[in-house]
């Protein structure tokens, strides 16, 4: 059980957390806004772009409105004056001396607790983005091929080139089946960017989500032990995991051509 000598103990604990900066709401269902990743070779008859987009500026929009609120709640927290924070927590430690006490504990292991959090995000981003990269390189790898192939039908396409309407045909079909192969190994459900996008989902619902709702937990019992209400203090972590994870789709997708380039 706390003493009463602790308090002030307790209050400075408090007092550095309630000034750091506030996180943002988790709608309900946010991965549920991340629409179905593309299997098509082309982009012309599907909408995952504009899906994709729009899917971000909602979440953009919900996190700064969320952000908001926690701001306001922190901002009366941060206003009550030392003498009111000693009271309320009197009072806290007079009612629950077992809560009081469990609080203390987690106050002198949150720091080091973020800390080693903080560090596991770091290490499991780094080995994603490393995936990445080796992704990307065969990625480049494969593709390099189909480079010859669209130069070839650009300078056919040329007014002054002097290539018939045929020649342009094969060549531009020529370059549309070498990409179609291109596109049956890196756009199926089986490419490696699909196996990336599902380790950088794994990366932020393990880790970095934990981490970021660690953080407003702590905020939120600091809220309610001071006697502000705190009901719409939540969680932006993983609202802006799933920012992050429809941003990474998006840079991945947009190398798909919009049609073949066989003249119709």
């Amino acid at each position: 059980m706390l003493r009463k000598s602790q308090v002030f103990s307790v209050i400075t604990l408090l007092l550095p957390l309630s000034s750091a900066p506030s996180a943002a709401a988790v709608a309900q269902g946010a991965w549920a806004r991340v629409p179905p990743l593309p299997t098509a070779c082309y982009t012309k008859a599907e909408t995952f772009h504009d899906d994709n987009v729009k899917a971000q500026a909602e979440l953009e929009a919900a996190i700064n409105t969320q952000r908001d609120l926690n701001d306001g709640l922190t901002l009366k927290l941060k206003e009550l004056d030392l003498t009111t924070q000693q009271s309320r927590m009197m009072a806290f430690m007079t009612k629950d001396p077992a809560a009081a006490a469990k609080y203390a504990e987690d106050a002198a292991t949150f720091g080091t607790r973020q800390r080693d959090a903080q560090a596991r995000v770091a290490q499991k981003r780094q080995a994603v983005e490393e995936k990445l990269k080796g992704v990307q390189a065969r990625y480049v790898s494969d593709a390099a091929p189909l480079t010859p192939l669209y130069k070839a039908f650009q300078d056919a396409a040329e007014p002054r080139s002097g290539v018939g309407r045929t020649r342009l045909q094969e060549l531009g079909a020529a370059y549309d089946t070498a990409y179609e192969k291109l596109c049956a190994r890196w756009w199926a459900v089986t490419s490696p960017y699909v196996t990336y996008l599902g380790e950088l989902k794994r990366m932020l619902t393990e880790v970095a989500i934990p981490y970021g709702d660690d953080f407003i937990r702590w905020q939120k019992t600091q809220l309610d032990i001071m006697g502000i209400p705190s009901s719409g203090f939540k969680s932006t972590a993983e609202m802006q995991a799933v920012k992050e994870y429809l941003e990474a789709a998006r840079k991945i997708y947009q190398h798909r051509p919009t049609a073949p380039l066989r003249p119709t």
